[in-house]
């Protein structure tokens, strides 16, 4: 198996790397992202702070009982899907033809593709 070519490190430029980042680099980075990830996470709020409290889990639980497959897969569904991302709407959180059932793994890829996660441009 060949290695890859050594290239600059992205953030300081000066050490070589197979990775994106030295190591020297590779801490700072890591701690710059986990102060942002808090600060992300202070922002947004709990999930009861978002609308999934004991009236989201009693009404989502009764809807998918009758939707037994993902939208998506054909998998099991384990979730609902809210097909147009809420953004803390109440009248759209409750808006049952907006919901969709979907297993985690599909819903956790499509918010990520269509609301920006994992790097990916925001699309709504």
């Amino acid at each position: 198996m060949a290695l890859s070519p050594k290239k600059p490190c992205l953030r300081c430029r000066k050490n070589l790397t197979t990775l994106t980042y030295c190591a020297t680099c590779m801490p700072i980075i890591e701690a710059r992202k986990k102060k942002e990830n808090k600060e992300y996470e202070k922002k947004r709020g709990s999930s009861r702070e978002r609308g999934y409290d004991s009236a989201w889990q009693k009404a989502s639980k009764a809807w998918l009982s009758k939707r037994k497959v993902c939208h998506y897969c054909g998998k099991p569904s384990e979730c609902i899907d809210h097909i147009i991302a809420h953004k803390g709407d109440k009248k759209l959180f409750w808006d049952k033809k907006n919901w969709r059932p979907s297993c985690i793994k599909c819903n956790s890829s499509k918010c990520a593709r269509e609301e920006g996660g994992f790097g990916n441009a925001r699309r709504i």
